[in-house]
């Protein structure tokens, strides 16, 4: 229910359509996936709600890495890392985050986000 009162309020608010996508980090859903919200009302039902549903944690960082995409620079170090160290993905993201043609601030706000799902103690920060 949650979902389609964030979906609602953003329509209602911004007045364009929305691609409705819920994001776990944990293990929630079957990597790619739909989830829908039904509401029921003198035993009928209506209203049948569909939206994305993205389990991070189990896409491949290695798979998205290699499309290039901003996005999933920011977002891998919240997939399976695979075979990739720590510090190597970290690197891998940060480096693909400042090559992205993407402004200043979109690459500050990924640069945070892989900074803090990817901390990297001391030792590894050496190597």
């Amino acid at each position: 229910m949650r979902m389609f009162r964030y979906f609602s309020q953003l329509r209602l608010r911004q007045d364009i359509p929305i691609w409705p996508i819920v994001l776990y980090m944990p293990r929630a859903c079957e990597g790619l996936g739909f989830e829908t919200y039904t509401e029921t009302l003198f035993g009928e039902q209506f209203l049948p709600f569909r939206y994305w549903c993205i389990s991070l944690a189990q896409l491949s960082a290695e798979e998205y890495l290699a499309t290039d995409n901003p996005i999933a620079y920011g977002l891998a170090p919240l997939m399976n890392h695979g075979n990739l160290s720590k510090p190597r993905l970290k690197a891998i993201c940060l480096s693909g985050i400042a090559q992205s043609e993407i402004t200043e601030v979109q690459a500050a706000i990924l640069a945070y986000f892989v900074d803090t799902y990817l901390p990297l103690t001391e030792s590894r920060r050496r190597r």
